[in-house]
């Protein structure tokens, strides 16, 4: 399949799995040339970009009683409809305020709706070993899909794999992805709902190192040219709060089966603060998020729906 964007050589979209061998484009390993190392129901949120903050106050109009005509703002409005005016520029002054206090300064990096129902996701690359991005659908065999799914309405993707690694990535600050400027939005939040998650698998042992779902965050490459990534994990096994530290890569655990499966579950990180705690330091600008799901060491099946990504 042609090559997505092949002159463009992505520094690190992604870091690999704790305890995996790393490769050199996510630090996770590869099991063969052929097997890529991959990477709802309720109310819709507004689907709104950068915003600019609270609206200005408007002035109070003047108006002149004594004559036909009314002044506001500059504006000349027929006395007799000025009420009307009135009452439906105070209505949008306050819709206006309650999305600017409600959402200043959103990022949507997707939720889905653009895509068609089993399709890939459009705004998504797979990265291979070369750090060429390519289509999403690079390489991928009949045991991994991730495929943007529809339920009463609303759109999202789904991550399948068994006995198998995938990822896709969406890569930031370039043509066609979104700016990620981290000062500006230090918090990545999601919402993500396993159906299936590999039994007994668990980030901290090599033997069993599988987990269902997973997103990374990748900041470039470390002195050592490894990719540095924080991996905020959905466990099969492992508490809410565990961490994890492999080479370059710092895995966060921020959903569990331990609290069941089956509901969707919204996730939030201060990203920059993980990133102070975890490897000391300023964060830079991120270079890309990774979607992941990988059940080969269990040779089980995972299935995860994620939605909503957005940089706050």
């Amino acid at each position: 399949m042609p090559a997505f964007r092949a002159s463009e050589r992505v520094g690190a979209p992604a870091g690999g799995a704790a305890g995996e061998g790393e490769d050199a484009v996510t630090g996770g390993s590869e099991p063969s040339p052929n097997a890529p190392v991959a990477g709802g129901s309720g109310a819709r949120r507004a689907k709104i970009t950068r915003g600019s903050g609270p609206a200005p106050a408007l002035a109070a109009p003047e108006i002149r009683r004594d004559v036909r005509w009314a002044t506001m703002r500059s504006v000349a409005v027929p006395h007799r409809l000025l009420p009307l005016v009135l009452r439906r520029g105070a209505l949008l002054v306050g819709v206006g305020l309650l999305l600017g206090l409600a959402m200043p300064g959103v990022v949507v990096v997707d939720d889905f709706e653009r895509d068609a129902p089993g399709s890939w996701p459009a705004r998504w690359s797979y990265v291979g070993r070369d750090g060429r991005a390519y289509e999403p659908d690079h390489a991928v065999r009949g045991d991994e899909r991730f495929t943007v799914m529809v339920e009463a309405g609303n759109r999202f993707l789904r991550l399948y794999t068994h006995d198998a690694i995938h990822r896709i990535s969406h890569i930031t600050n370039r043509t066609g992805g979104v700016r990620w400027d981290i000062d500006a939005n230090p918090r990545l939040a999601w919402r993500w709902r396993a159906r299936r998650l590999p039994p007994g698998a668990r980030e901290s042992g090599e033997r069993l190192n599988d987990v269902g779902a997973a997103i990374y965050v990748t900041f470039g490459r470390d002195v050592l040219g490894r990719p540095r990534s924080i991996k905020y994990t959905y466990s099969s096994t492992l508490p809410v709060g565990s961490t994890l530290r492999e080479g370059a890569l710092r895995v966060v655990v921020v959903s569990s089966g331990r609290d069941g499966t089956g509901a969707w579950r919204r996730v939030e990180r201060d990203v920059a603060a993980d990133y102070a705690a975890l490897f000391g330091g300023t964060a830079p600008d991120p270079v890309s998020v990774t979607l992941w799901s990988d059940t080969d060491n269990t040779h089980a099946e995972a299935e995860v729906d994620v939605d909503d990504l957005m940089l706050r």
